[in-house]
């Protein structure tokens, strides 16, 4: 491995943080760095792929673009010494993003890594996703067509948002193997985020103590009732507690396959390792906001603008970001009213600025999804009562799933002294909790839970500006101000018990992911690693291959289109993997004569092929091209099929 897979990640973070500095945003040196980190990461990787289409990425190429990125820092570093200099550092900002950077480190190279077996994972939720990713980033290494295509629906358009992907196809491209590829930017944009949402909830709440406990309550996160599963579990394991405790048998901060009805998974393990799409869409949704708070309080217009252009770019990088931002920004507008009074057109000015920099830089990515035709009609709005409730009494479920959490931020919106941000976003966030309980924005419902987590950041720094408050003085009550008949010293005591109650849980699985007995689950042995190479070298990027409907298949690895990979995948993306389905097998049985919609180039035939077809029948016009242990690789010579 290269030095140039670290700079492609490192030299749009340090020019994004000198840039920010240079324009005299922020008055902290963190802020400066964490937005500054997240801005040209969005940029850069969007930059990247408008060069893509240009001309192919080489490795020259990058190491042309890595200079000049380097050396623009250092020229605006140089213009700018004496604003460095002045620059403090907020040393609770810097304690958290350093503490958040060693969690990191420990937490993130359990999402993919490689050992004598091949290539693993830790984390259950990453198991299934990492298949899909892998297809988008070797797909993307290997060379994409324009617009890009499915890589496991060949033939039609890509709709799923591919910046982070296509980031991590450009390490690929630079000389990184598969696993850094896909654990390094996690590595620097999971301590981001959390530094973020540190400065986000200390904006919105003015307190150090209430961000912090916003803080804890985010990473531990997960359905708080659910460590109730690891108590019966434990009470009918034969194994000492010590045993049990090292060996934990499921994770029990939710699934989103649970039987129980624990449903709202930690934010760590479900959204921002597995789902890699959260990695750019959460920093950076939290850098727009921070943008224009603090373009609101300070007045300033550059403010507004780098906001503008990071919600521009924010399509393809995370949908439902963009989603979730729209009653914020709203919300947002609605509440700067006063400084309209007060300033005029000037306010006015900063927020046309804002929305006309995010229209055009935004709209070509808006563009991109609503001219697919692959995204089925009705799909991604429905009535659709409680989520994932069912017959499930939706008091319990929720009590369940999210504990006191609602009822907590409703009784935090009745202090009227409560901080004035804090109280509209926990408002907006109560809207889109709302909204999640009565429509479906997705084909599978469950996918719901990538709005659910809006709420959850929008909602916490009220409920820790809350938990704060009565941990630091006697608890009143919220309408006459008269002391309640409890003391101070036992409310503190039951605050604190309410914070460890709501992340036990997700704290009990964020540990498990971590011991060295959790369980590794294999996404690709060595022989299937061999076997994609093979692939590679034996056939031409973009053709077609033809295997069984599953999500780690060797193509996924070799960064060529696959006639239907995992048809959960397609189906929760919007698209009909149906027609393609349930001609697979018969294709492969020798019972139908033609593939529909698309033909492939290459067949696979492997263990799970023989598995799931086991009257599979090799016809004449297969010819056999290569072989690796189980794996046999096949060239359909023509079309047209020659008959029994």
């Amino acid at each position: 491995m290269t030095l140039l897979p670290l700079l492609v990640l490192l030299a749009p973070a340090l020019l994004g943080y000198a840039t920010i500095v240079a324009l005299h945003i922020f008055s902290d040196q963190v802020t400066a760095l964490v937005t500054g980190t997240i801005s040209g990461l969005l940029v850069a990787a969007t930059g990247f792929y408008v060069l893509s289409l240009i001309t192919p990425l080489t490795v020259t190429l990058l190491w042309v673009a890595t200079v000049m990125m380097l050396g623009t820092t250092a020229l605006v570093i140089h213009n700018t010494w004496p604003t460095w200099l002045a620059l403090p550092f907020d040393r609770l900002t810097l304690g958290v993003l350093v503490t958040s950077i060693v969690f990191a480190s420990v937490i993130v190279p359990n999402l993919l890594y490689q050992n004598e077996q091949g290539l693993h994972t830790n984390i259950l939720n990453a198991w299934g996703d990492l298949g899909w990713h892998m297809s988008v980033v070797t797909s993307f290494a290997e060379g994409q067509t324009n617009p890009p295509t499915n890589p496991i629906m060949a033939g039609e358009k890509l709709t799923y948002p591919f910046l982070i992907d296509f980031l991590s196809g450009v390490l690929l491209i630079a000389g990184a193997t598969y696993a850094p590829s896909i654990t390094w930017p996690a590595l620097l944009l999971l301590p981001t985020f959390f530094t973020l949402f540190f400065i986000f909830a200390r904006v919105v709440t003015r307190s150090r103590t209430a961000a912090l406990i916003a803080l804890v309550l985010l990473i531990g996160s997960g359905s708080t009732l659910g460590i109730l599963n690891l108590l019966t579990d434990l009470q009918a394991s034969p194994s000492t507690v010590t045993n049990f405790l090292l060996h934990l048998p499921q994770d029990y901060a939710g699934t989103s396959y649970d039987v129980t009805g624990y449903y709202f998974p930690n934010i760590i393990m479900a959204a921002l390792l597995p789902q890699r799409s959260f990695l750019l869409g959460l920093p950076a949704a939290l850098t727009i906001l921070i943008l224009l708070l603090h373009g609101m309080a300070k007045d300033k217009p550059r403010a507004f603008a780098a906001a503008g252009l990071l919600a521009g770019l924010l399509p393809l990088a995370h949908a439902h970001t963009v989603i979730a931002l729209v009653p914020m920004i709203l919300a947002l507008v609605m509440a700067d009213r006063r400084r309209w009074r007060i300033s005029g057109n000037q306010a006015g000015s900063s927020w046309r600025k804002f929305f006309f920099i995010a229209a055009v830089v935004g709209t070509p990515g808006v563009l991109y999804y609503l001219t697919s035709n692959t995204v089925e009609t009705g799909a991604f709005l429905r009535l659709s009562l409680f989520w994932t409730a069912g017959s499930e009494n939706p008091v319990w479920f929720w009590l369940k799933n999210t504990g006191l959490l609602v009822p907590l931020a409703v009784i935090a919106l009745l202090f009227h002294q409560g901080p004035r941000f804090a109280r509209l976003f926990a408002s907006v966030g109560l809207v889109i909790f709302t909204a999640v309980n009565v429509f479906a924005f997705a084909p599978w419902i469950w996918d719901n839970y990538k709005l659910l987590l809006f709420w959850l950041i929008f909602s916490l720094p009220l409920i820790g500006w809350l938990a704060s408050r009565l941990l630091t003085r006697p608890l009143r009550h919220f309408k006459s101000a008269k002391p309640m008949l409890i003391s101070p010293l036992l409310t503190s005591l039951l605050v604190v018990l309410l914070i460890i109650g709501h992340i036990q849980s997700g704290a009990v699985d964020l540990l498990k992911t971590m011991l060295p007995t959790t369980p590794a689950y294999e996404d690709w042995n060595w022989i299937t690693i061999d076997f994609a190479e093979e692939i590679r070298r034996k056939t031409a990027p973009g053709s077609v291959i033809l295997t069984a409907p599953y999500h780690n298949s060797p193509p996924s690895l070799a960064g060529r289109p696959i006639y239907l990979g995992s048809s959960g995948h397609v189906w929760s993306h919007g698209g009909n993997p149906r027609p393609r389905e349930q001609a697979v097998g018969p294709f492969y049985t020798n019972e139908l004569a033609q593939l529909p919609e698309v033909t492939p180039d290459y067949i696979i035939v492997g263990p799970v092929e023989r598995q799931q077809f086991p009257s599979l029948v090799i016809r004449p016009n297969w010819s056999l091209i290569s072989q690796v242990g189980e794996y046999q690789l096949y060239q359909l010579l023509n079309h047209s099929w020659p008959g029994q």
